[in-house]
């Protein structure tokens, strides 16, 4: 760890630009739908003075700093290195949807689970619609290697149907309470709604956390929310604007570049970045839907009188893309970095088990962890090798199966020296590993 720090150990980086903008980069993609507020988060907590989240809201920018300070200054740097980033950026964030939100409760007594559910369901459909209407799947797959026709009709029906149902259940389940509400007042002054109706201007008002104020100073606290709700809407603007900067990122192929923009989400995870992409999977056109229903929903929260839902619509539909994200996304890409998919295949396709699974110039351990290590594995062969496949030979086996790299295919029939050869998987389950049977 030592030598990981000062100098470069493992690096896996080679022509990248590795100065501080490398983890703003990856930041970018980890925190896809809220990239755009992540701004606004770190800069919110300098309005706070008497708030009672101030201390935690500077403890948590110290926290993202020193962490962001000292992964870039190591010399090794991989993608995942910035994760401990993530939570005070995310709690940060939260900080200032509590303040967008104001007070009041959102939907009907309840009716929450009801009103987030129809959220979802309604962003969901319109990241359907939005990915319809481009050549391509929802589930990134490319039947028979082509990517799926566009629909046109299919996709803006698909997005008129899920915006009807977000503003269904919106104002079929959303609570009076809190409605009108000045949004964001008393951030840093202690206020927190405005002054009651009927009171007079001698009278004194309760507002936020016990404080009585005067009526005649409540020009002063509109004023002040307003001033937050226009800066609010800025950095809604300011991060739709953003959103748009790290989804061409996610959906295009970069100029010169042998590995698709959906490729930097799975580098999140990994730490060998110049794996190839498999060819039988494509996102562009579900994370284009994804990006622009983000940046629709980024822009509602600018819109004062749709703030509150547009807080609750975000983040069922970040709910959208983390199902998304685990169900299909990693679920499709797994397969192609693991040996899973392949290792289940000699089970099925065996008769018996002494048709054996050997692993040819395999280190991965995938080999070793998907057969509960029995698995004879050769990181390196030749003559052992040689030797040992005449020893079982003279054993009397008859039929063995062989995982190995696809590239490595030409060594091992030139090793083995079989009368046939099937390949039993391939490119479309994994595009770097293939079970082979060969008949001794």
């Amino acid at each position: 760890m030592f030598n990981r720090a000062f100098s470069h150990v493992h690096d896996t980086n080679e022509g990248d630009d590795t100065s501080f903008r490398f983890y703003v980069w990856q930041l970018g993609y980890a925190l896809f739908p809220w990239t755009g507020l992540a701004p606004v988060g770190l800069l919110w907590w300098l309005r706070r003075k008497d708030d009672a989240r101030a201390d935690m809201s500077v403890l948590l920018v110290m926290w993202v700093v020193l962490a962001f300070a000292l992964f870039s200054f190591m010399g090794t740097k991989f993608h995942h290195y910035i994760f401990p980033a993530v939570p005070p950026i995310a709690i940060l964030i939260g900080v200032v949807l509590d303040d967008m939100l104001g007070p009041g409760p959102l939907a009907r007594r309840g009716s929450l689970p009801l009103y987030l559910g129809g959220l979802a369901l309604g962003s969901a459909m319109m990241v359907l619609g939005v990915t319809r209407m481009q050549p391509g799947s929802f589930f990134g797959v490319k039947p028979d290697g082509h990517l799926a026709d566009p629909s046109i009709g299919i996709g803006v029906a698909l997005l008129v149907i899920g915006a009807g149902v977000i503003v269904m259940v919106v104002r079929a389940l959303r609570s009076a309470a809190g409605e009108g509400s000045s949004v964001g007042v008393g951030v840093g002054a202690g206020a927190g709604s405005s002054v009651g109706a009927g009171a007079s201007s001698s009278e004194s008002v309760a507002i936020g956390a016990g404080e009585s104020v005067d009526p005649s100073t409540d020009s002063d606290s509109s004023e002040g929310a307003s001033h937050v709700s226009r800066m609010l809407a800025a950095g809604a603007v300011a991060g739709a604007l953003l959103l748009v900067v790290v989804g061409r990122d996610l959906i295009l192929k970069p100029e010169g570049a042998d590995q698709p923009g959906a490729i930097r989400l799975l580098q999140l995870f990994t730490y060998n970045y110049r794996r190839g992409w498999p060819d039988a999977l494509d996102f562009s056109a579900v994370l284009a839907g994804f990006t622009a229903i983000a940046i629709v929903i980024s822009l509602a929260l600018a819109v004062k009188a749709v703030r509150r839902h547009a807080v609750a619509a975000m983040c069922a539909f970040a709910f959208v893309w983390g199902i998304w994200g685990l169900d299909v996304y990693m679920q499709r890409t797994a397969q192609h970095w693991g040996q899973h998919e392949v290792i289940e295949a000699y089970y099925a396709h065996r008769d018996s088990p002494d048709e054996m699974l050997v692993a040819y110039q395999m280190n991965w351990k995938g080999e070793n962890f998907y057969t509960g290590n029995r698995v004879p594995a050769f990181v390196s062969t030749g003559a052992t090798f040689t030797s040992w496949m005449k020893k079982k030979r003279e054993e009397g086996a008859k039929v063995m199966y062989f995982i190995t790299e696809h590239g490595r295919l030409g060594g091992l029939k030139s090793e083995v020296a079989a009368k046939k050869y099937d390949e039993v998987t391939d490119k479309t389950l994994c595009n770097k590993f293939i079970l082979v049977r060969a008949e001794l």
